[in-house]
C-alpha cells in the first residue's frame, strides 16, 4: 500500500498542475515534448518512471487516495 501511495503522490505531483497534456489511451502515458519531460525529470527524477508508461490502476488509486498528496 505504501508503494502505491508513493506512486500516486508522484503521479499527482507530475500531472496535478498541468493543463493541455496529451494522453495516450493505449499506454496510459503522457505524451509531451522532450523539453517538457526533461524539465520535469530535472525537477524530480522520480517523474522519469512515467515517461513511457502511465500509472497502473490510476482509476482505482483515484478512488482510494483521491486528491491526497503528501
Amino acid at each position: 500500500m505504501d508503494s502505491l501511495r508513493a506512486d500516486w503522490t508522484i503521479w499527482k505531483q507530475l500531472t496535478g498542475k498541468e493543463t493541455h497534456l496529451r494522453w495516450n489511451h493505449h499506454t496510459g502515458a503522457i505524451e509531451a515534448d522532450l523539453e517538457w519531460w526533461d524539465a520535469k525529470i530535472r525537477e524530480n527524477a522520480k517523474y522519469a518512471k512515467f515517461r513511457y508508461q502511465g500509472l497502473e490502476f490510476r482509476d482505482e488509486l483515484e478512488l482510494i487516495f483521491g486528491d491526497a498528496v503528501t
